[in-house]
């Protein structure tokens, strides 16, 4: 019965020592979240040239109103305001209007789907498989 007892003992602690082995492997909050921000900075930057260079308009622009191009942010925290790691690329309420339509298009306005060619260059220059 000891035996068993040592045996038990032993496996909790090669359990303990593995489950800390892969922690290592995994990122923490801090380090997941330098990751992201560091491909949403990417993103960011390839999303406003593509705006730029697809829907520029010759106009002057006034500091209250930026044009689409300028306007794409990258935030530190996922769509609920949280910070967990992640990410989000994209734009203010107002200017993610305009973007939407022109991305996915209306009635009256062909999308040209700039966004998720954007995306898609990205993934294949990075040679990665979004899991979306």
């Amino acid at each position: 019965m000891r035996g068993l007892v040592k045996n038990m003992v032993s496996m909790a602690e090669q359990l303990d020592d593995y489950l800390a082995k892969i922690k290592r492997l995994v990122p923490n909050r801090a380090e997941r979240t330098i990751i992201t921000k560091a491909g949403a900075d990417v993103l960011q930057k390839k999303l406003a040239d593509e705006t730029k260079r697809l829907h520029y308009s010759n106009r002057i622009a006034t500091g209250n109103d930026p044009h689409l191009a300028d306007s794409v942010l990258v935030s530190s925290k996922n769509v609920d305001g949280d910070v967990d790691g992640t990410a989000t690329v994209g734009w203010v309420k107002k200017k993610a209007v305009i973007a939407r339509w022109l991305n996915d298009g209306t009635v009256y306005i062909v999308g040209d789907h700039f966004v998720e060619k954007t995306r898609e260059k990205l993934f294949s220059i990075f040679d990665f498989d979004p899991i979306i």
